[in-house]
């Protein structure tokens, strides 16, 4: 079994990387160097995928999810435009669960691009991913584990607080703006200086297509652990909720779990 450890000195920086896109800004909340930092999250990308998550409703893609029986696929089938990601889900029969941001002009028709019909699908999702800054989060050199006696009093708390969600004015991108979120999606604290010899464009173009077009997307950056699937195998569950306000806040009160992934 591979046992992924983070030290303390680890989670400290990994609590403040969802809110921030430069080295220093990571330092001056942790208490660390600048060096020490950039050092520590290079490391940490060997643990943990960090990722740049923009705002896909403002840029055309609508997040989706499907579900589809599985009749013999496989995962290459599900490769398609714009899927995210893949999976399969084993239990009492087999599935493939397939999440993808489909543009928005395409939406009536995307689903035709697969030969099955799903068995179960959702267009148009909010996604929350796991806040390291978390209070249900206990830590240890082991691992972490969550404080489950907390939790009711933590979803009543986002209850309170919860907005229902609305959908913002599309903003039109060009195709330096899409390499720079890529580039992003890949590796949040990657400088623009090196983009821009990447793709034989000035320092002063890139940060200028960054801080006008792209930063303006950034919702922050999602942490995903790195763990044994097969000693400890993800799980797939579906909660329904009588109104949106109760569903935001249970789902935003989940991320405070470890581990967890919410749609």
């Amino acid at each position: 079994m591979i046992i992924i450890r983070i030290s303390e000195s680890e989670y400290g920086i990994l609590k403040n990387i969802p809110k921030a896109l430069h080295y220093t800004e990571v330092a001056e909340k942790a208490g660390f160097t600048v060096a020490y930092v950039s050092v520590k999250i290079k490391d940490l990308m060997n643990k943990a995928r960090i990722t740049f998550i923009p705002d896909y409703w403002k840029m055309g893609l609508i997040p989706s999810f499907m579900l589809f029986e599985d009749k013999g696929y496989s995962v290459e089938y599900f490769e398609k435009p714009y899927v995210m990601s893949i999976g399969k889900i084993i239990g009492e029969k087999e599935y493939f669960f397939v999440k993808a941001v489909i543009p928005e002009e395409h939406l009536k028709t995307y689903i035709d691009i697969f030969r099955e019909k799903p068995v179960f699908h959702e267009i148009g999702l909010v996604e929350f991913h796991w806040n390291p800054a978390s209070p249900l989060v206990v830590y240890s050199r082991e691992g972490f584990d969550a404080k489950l006696e907390d939790f009711t009093k933590v979803f009543e708390k986002e209850l309170e607080q919860v907005e229902i969600f609305t959908v913002s004015k599309r903003v039109s991108l060009d195709e330096l703006d899409l390499y720079i979120i890529k580039e992003k999606m890949r590796d949040p604290f990657k400088s623009l200086t090196s983009m821009g010899k990447s793709v034989e464009k000035s320092q002063q173009l890139v940060s200028y297509h960054f801080h006008k077009h792209v930063f303006p997307l950034w919702k922050y950056n999602a942490v995903t652990l790195y763990q044994d699937y097969k000693s400890n195998p993800l799980g797939l569950y579906f909660f329904e909720f009588p109104d949106a306000r109760t569903a935001k806040g249970f789902a935003r009160a989940l991320t405070y779990l470890p581990y967890t992934y919410i749609t």
